[in-house]
């Protein structure tokens, strides 16, 4: 939480509303997105990769509750 101490904000967006039939919103979210991604303004959340040899160590590291972002298990090598 030491974070909140340096002046960062986070904002939070429910995309499952943009999604629904006829909203006119997600045109005008995704170009605020990609001009906040070019800038650098908006960061993708930090990230641990296990492979899926490692499930049960993926699963304690989290368990511990000490990691930041997400805990990914990779199952096959990314496609290009």
């Amino acid at each position: 939480m030491a974070i909140f101490l340096k002046n960062v904000t986070f904002h939070g967006i429910l995309l499952d509303a943009l999604f629904e039939e006829n909203s006119t919103m997600w045109q005008e979210v995704s170009s605020l997105l990609k001009a906040g991604i070019r800038e650098g303004v908006v960061q993708p959340l930090k990230r641990t990769v296990f492979p899926r040899t490692q499930v049960e160590d993926a699963f304690r590291y989290m368990a511990q509750g000490k990691h930041i972002g997400k805990v990914v298990i990779q199952v096959r090598e990314e496609e290009r």
